[in-house]
């Protein structure tokens, strides 16, 4: 379900250690319940914002980020190809959770597309040092839908008609 498009109530950049400076904006209810976007890519961006329909403007505080090199953050690579060093799981990592420090923000669902959610996986994993209350990962190739929520790590299975739909991984009898 698509919900009708909402216009950034905030919008900044948050400048890193190395000299990136990444665009970031916000919108939905600045009360609720906070949720990243994370693009696909490399080389997409958050483009006009059709993102911001996945999420229901009235429950999420949703936050978008331009990754390295990409939309309106700066240096774009291929103004700078010394700067692919810096694009690394490690320097996502290190963003997303500088820019959850900079926003103020314990948790957040993460909603990952392509690219994007690699760097979701990454940011929630054992590694991160706030866990995601959520995650949720896709691949272009999907059916375009809202996000749902899985449970955090040790919190039992996932709820009926939220995610039940993911059938365990059964085990291939060739490899046996």
């Amino acid at each position: 379900m698509l919900h009708p498009p909402v216009a950034p109530f905030a919008t900044g950049f948050l400048d890193r250690p190395d000299g990136a400076r990444l665009f970031w904006e916000t919108s939905g209810n600045p009360h609720g319940r906070p949720a990243l976007y994370a693009h696909g890519g490399p080389g997409g961006g958050l483009g006009t914002g059709g993102y911001r329909r996945r999420f229901d403007p009235e429950l999420y505080f949703l936050v978008g980020l331009d990754q390295r090199g990409c939309g309106k953050s700066t240096p774009w690579a291929c103004d700078d190809l010394a700067t692919l060093e810096t694009q690394t799981m490690d320097d996502l990592i290190a963003d997303l959770e500088a820019l959850r420090d900079h926003l103020d923000i314990e948790q957040w669902l993460l909603h990952g597309v392509s690219w994007g959610s690699t760097g979701a996986a990454g940011q929630s994993g054992p590694a991160a040092r706030r866990r995601p209350g959520a995650a949720e990962f896709r691949h272009p190739g999907d059916a375009l839908l809202g996000p749902r929520l899985l449970p955090a790590r040790g919190e039992g299975r996932p709820r009926p008609g939220l995610g039940a739909q993911r059938h365990p991984r059964r085990p291939d009898p060739r490899s046996a």
